[in-house]
């Protein structure tokens, strides 16, 4: 066993007790104000926005992640990926330091996480997500963590205002315990979600939410010469207009299963994330019913 959830303090010092960004209410009337000023840039191309909405996921400016995700927004639709999409992998470029200067992470080269990125329509709103995202029990959309994906809620204590926008932001530390078959591994990682919306798109002012996801520290498996070194992601879900959605996940994973070839290991981590998004859904539909 690798260790316990990170404890809160040790995200005091980064300021992550308190939303430097306001609501989705303000980020609306920030950007209802763009006449007055320039709107800030973000790149259009996947791969670039995806590393870039990392970097960004905290910044200041609200306006800069709502142009961030409308670009990512209109990339899918020039794609012409909707509901009826199942799902497709996208080849991205690694992380850099300065991607992840922002988060405290193992003293290793971001370059070295593998990238695998997947996009895939769902029937379901960001509101409907969001349910899912305050679950203390995520098993249930996640099947390569049957045993324990345990969930906890660090600000604020209580999830319930988030999926309806009361609390813009949402930090959660989760212990989680994976299988496949290349390596059986328990490890924590910090998860934080912030609502946003896609601006510049013909859907801007609808809500939609980011995740992102980081190792504070290494893991080392069960057996020797598996272990996942460091890990990063991002997880949107963007609206359709139509009641329904995209989820785009990417994720960068440096990770040792058994002298395994790095596609062998980008092919599990997509398998891990088709799996999850395959859960997540049929999770929905069983509560919509």
């Amino acid at each position: 066993m690798f260790r316990g959830p990170a404890s809160a303090s040790s995200r005091a010092d980064s300021e992550r007790s308190s939303l430097v960004a306001p609501g989705v209410a303000l980020v609306l009337a920030s950007l209802g104000m763009a006449g007055c000023r320039a709107l800030p840039e973000a790149p259009t191309e996947l791969s670039d926005l995806s590393t870039w909405l990392f970097q960004h996921f905290e910044d200041e400016d609200p306006a800069v992640l709502a142009v961030g995700l409308g670009n990512l927004q209109a990339h899918f639709e020039a794609q012409g990926v909707d509901q009826a999409f199942e799902d497709q992998a996208w080849a991205l470029l690694p992380l850099t330091d300065e991607h992840v200067a922002d988060v405290e992470h193992p003293d290793r080269d971001p370059s070295a996480a593998l990238p695998v990125g997947l996009v895939a329509g769902t029937a379901f709103s960001p509101a409907a997500h969001a349910e899912v995202v305050i679950l203390p029990d995520q098993t249930p959309v996640e099947p390569a963590s049957p045993e324990l994906y345990e969930r906890s809620f660090l600000d604020p204590g209580d999830p319930a205002c988030f999926p309806g926008q009361a609390c813009p932001t949402l930090r959660t530390d989760n212990r989680i315990r994976k299988e496949n078959l290349l390596m059986s591994i328990e490890y924590s990682k910090l998860k934080d979600y912030r609502w946003s919306e896609a601006w510049r798109t013909e859907r801007q002012g609808e809500p939609c939410f980011i995740g992102r996801s980081w190792f504070e520290v290494e893991a080392l498996g069960d057996q020797e010469a598996t272990a996942i070194y460091q890990s990063y992601s991002i997880d949107v879900v963007l609206p359709d207009g139509a009641g329904g959605g995209l989820r785009y996940v990417a994720l960068w994973t440096e990770a040792s299963m058994y002298g395994a070839s790095d596609d062998i290991i980008q092919s599990t981590m997509r398998a891990g994330l088709e799996d999850m998004l395959i859960a997540t859904e049929a999770w929905l539909e069983e509560q919509s019913r």
